[in-house]
């Protein structure tokens, strides 16, 4: 199924969800280790990987969004108590919002670096940043490593929300997301 239903997820939006959980961990992994390499001639060559899978990661956030305005989500479980309901937007959009504010932090970052890069979305597309921070370069740097971080602890709750919904509560939130058709509680 294409379109999300108000019981399951369509393939669009679970492929969405799952590359940009990859390419989240990938990045931030990326930026961990590349801040660890010690100043050397082909360190820019890692900071071009991680802006280029950074600036992909934006291109296809903002596909995922544009999806998922012209879909519903599906409901929540029956009998799910309304402070779970709210919860679960509230950290759906927070994903959203870091994802894309770290992604665009990370782009304006890129034209200050010495030297600059230019991220390619999907390792093609040139995407230089459209301004260069100068002397906010620093501001930026913080700002776009604490939005990362932050992206990640609220990743990291997603995901154990997740899990509890299915070994705990052992209904079907995960498991539509793993698969087109739901699974009613066993």
């Amino acid at each position: 199924m294409i379109s999300n239903t108000k019981e399951a997820w369509g393939w669009p939006a679970r492929t969405f969800h799952w590359v940009i959980a990859l390419m989240i961990i990938i990045v931030f992994a990326l930026g961990l280790w590349m801040t660890e390499v010690p100043a050397r001639s082909e360190r820019p060559f890692y900071f071009g990987i991680h802006g280029s899978i950074g600036i992909t990661l934006l291109v296809i956030l903002v596909a995922r969004f544009l999806w998922s305005m012209l879909n519903r989500s599906p409901d929540a479980p029956p009998g799910t108590p309304a402070w779970q309901v709210a919860a679960s937007r509230v950290t759906h959009g927070a994903l959203y919002a870091l994802t894309f504010v770290a992604a665009v932090l990370g782009w304006l970052l890129s034209g200050s670096l010495e030297p600059p890069i230019e991220p390619q979305a999907f390792g093609l597309v040139p995407m230089p940043a459209p301004v260069n921070v100068g002397s906010y370069d620093d501001f930026v740097e913080e700002a776009h490593e604490f939005v990362a971080f932050a992206l990640i602890a609220v990743a990291a709750v997603h995901t154990v929300a997740a899990l509890w919904h299915h070994f705990v509560l052992r209904d079907n939130v995960l498991r539509r997301m793993l698969v087109s058709e739901p699974h009613t509680k066993a």
